[in-house]
């Protein structure tokens, strides 16, 4: 499907979601529970969704898991998203709950999906549980009619198994791509997600991917594991914008393109103060970012509208990916929440509308 919007703007408008707000609901889910239990904090409460419960002072339940939240979650994002990029999940597994419910649902014409799909999720079941989305009628296609897709690779380096992975890659895609030609949707527009721009256009390059993005990216600060700084929206979206053209650099007269990922924040907090969760977290998050207003996070989404329209060479499908939807506990979002509603998405929304798109 091609929103309305992306007709009228000429691209395409995605954001990605991390679905693991669902407790223990189908079975026992360590990462949900956890998600939970880091906004439980008093302090965080205003992060929760607004499906999210206080129960006590330091107890917070946040339960996406009935066909009423996704489909009020739909209705949010009508108007302001063209698409959301589903986190490809095990099937009848708790982080699959939302992508059943928005298959299920009655409205879910008026936001179109796709998935992010891991190199091992292509194997097997996974190929025809892949042509299937592709048959959905609400799955986002580029203007050109081929379905998009995203392949998260964010965990490879660009060592000596590299050409090996790359290979592997390769079949897996050709093979899924042989199959939707053949069941009459298309060659469908492969996007390789890795944080370091190089990398990910070795890996395409070799695999035979048609373009770039990532899950998500920031300048990272160097500084002791005890420290913590918090720096201006102003300062992670400038540093975002001059990445895409860093992207843009590798790629140049490859034939690869670039899709822009634009960052509605990065605050992991909740997660620095859990190492019991993870220990990891505790330096990974050292750094965040001041959240910004929802006229900053909407200029800057239109930002990477407008850097695909000065590059149509290099985003030919005109396809742009947001962090995120509902990565609460990182400090990324575009989902209502309790403390603040659907403010980003209204702030979006009125920017895609053509007199205040043209104004950016």
């Amino acid at each position: 499907m091609l929103h309305e919007n992306a007709a009228r703007n000429r691209f395409l408008l995605g954001a990605i979601r991390w679905d693991s707000w669902v407790g223990n609901l189908s079975g026992p889910c360590v990462s949900c529970l956890n998600e939970e239990s880091m906004l439980s904090p008093a302090k965080w409460h205003y992060r929760l969704p607004f499906y999210g419960k206080v129960i006590a002072s330091d107890v917070a339940l946040a339960r996406f898991d009935n066909q009423a939240v996704m489909d009020a979650e739909i209705q949010s994002a009508a108007g302001a998203l063209d698409y959301w990029a589903f986190f490809e999940e095990e099937p009848n597994t708790p982080k699959f709950t939302a992508l059943k419910l928005y298959l299920a649902s009655a409205l879910s014409h008026k936001v179109g999906f796709t998935v992010v799909c891991g190199p091992g999720c292509l194997n097997g079941i996974g190929v025809q549980q892949q042509l299937a989305y592709f048959r959905h009628l609400s799955y986002v296609l580029l203007p050109d009619g081929r379905p998009l897709v995203y392949i998260f690779l964010r965990l490879l380096h660009d060592d000596d198994h590299l050409p090996a992975i790359a290979r592997q890659l390769r079949a897996v895609l050709g093979n899924l791509t042989s199959l939707s030609i053949s069941q009459g949707t298309g060659a469908p527009y492969y996007v390789a997600m890795h944080p370091d721009p190089k990398v990910a256009a070795h890996i395409s390059t070799m695999a035979g991917l048609n373009s770039l993005s990532t899950y998500s990216w920031r300048p990272v600060a160097t500084v002791g594991e005890n420290v913590t700084i918090r720096y201006p929206y102003s300062r992670l979206t400038a540093a975002v914008e001059s990445r895409w053209d860093e992207y843009a650099a590798v790629v140049n007269g490859t034939g690869i393109g670039v899709v822009p990922c634009a960052m509605t924040g990065w605050d992991g907090r909740p997660r620095q103060e859990r190492p019991d969760i993870n220990p990891a977290f505790k330096t990974a998050y050292h750094d965040s970012y001041v959240n910004g207003s929802p006229n900053a996070v909407a200029r800057h989404v239109m930002q990477a509208a407008r850097w695909c329209q000065r590059h149509p060479r290099l985003a030919p499908g005109n396809a742009v990916l947001i962090y995120a939807w509902n990565e609460f506990s990182e400090g990324g979002h575009l989902c209502p929440r309790l403390s603040d509603g659907d403010d980003r998405l209204r702030a979006i929304r009125e920017v895609r509308s053509t007199s205040a798109f043209d104004e950016i």
